[in-house]
């Protein structure tokens, strides 16, 4: 919307996701307090991560859905469990995987509360799912689905901490592997890949 050239896009995505990364300092900050974890020791933590991740953060979207599932976490260690909701849900939205949390989510606050306390929340992150998939799915239902399918229907991803587990194998002549350029992403052709 506010980018007319790649360069002023590069430009506009970088300073996202170091938005993104300044709220997840704080998060991280928040959370150490709350669970009574060394905040200094959870910042160290947090910095390797992404340093480790290196420029390739500017690059990809990997990071706002981390962030907005910490925030996530965030809400729901303050009780606040609609907003925890509504936020795993804006994050499943960027990428699926934040729903993985939805299970604990469930299991903990069955075990802490009255099923009858489940509804709201549940409503809520379909109620944030939905608010957010239909203006996509009626801009274009065709390419909204095909995000999901292309992502899904992909490669093993070079990048991924199972890419590096093979590579590592192949690094000890205990499997082959071959690194490819794909259709969307660089990935690894390996025997246990699939």
């Amino acid at each position: 919307f506010f980018a007319h050239t790649l360069e002023a896009y590069g430009h506009a995505f970088t300073l996202e996701v170091l938005a993104f990364d300044i709220a997840g300092i704080f998060l991280i900050l928040g959370l150490a307090r709350r669970l009574r974890l060394s905040p200094w020791a959870s910042l160290i933590i947090y910095t390797l991560v992404v340093a480790a991740v290196s420029s390739i953060i500017v690059q990809r979207y990997d990071l706002p859905p981390g962030i907005v599932t910490l925030g996530a976490l965030y809400a729901f260690s303050h009780g606040r469990y609609k907003t925890a909701w509504a936020l795993l849900a804006l994050g499943a939205m960027i990428k699926l995987y934040p729903a993985l949390l939805a299970p604990l989510f469930l299991i903990y606050q069955w075990r802490h509360q009255r099923w009858q306390s489940l509804v709201a929340p549940v409503l809520t992150f379909l109620v944030v799912t939905v608010a957010l998939a239909v203006p996509f799915y009626r801009l274009d239902s065709r390419g909204f689905i095909e995000s999901f399918t292309i992502q899904g229907g992909r490669s093993l991803q070079v990048e991924s901490s199972y890419a590096s587990a093979l590579l590592i194998g192949h690094t000890l002549g205990l499997t082959p592997a071959r690194i490819y350029l794909g259709e969307i992403s660089f990935n690894l052709d390996a025997p246990l890949a699939d």
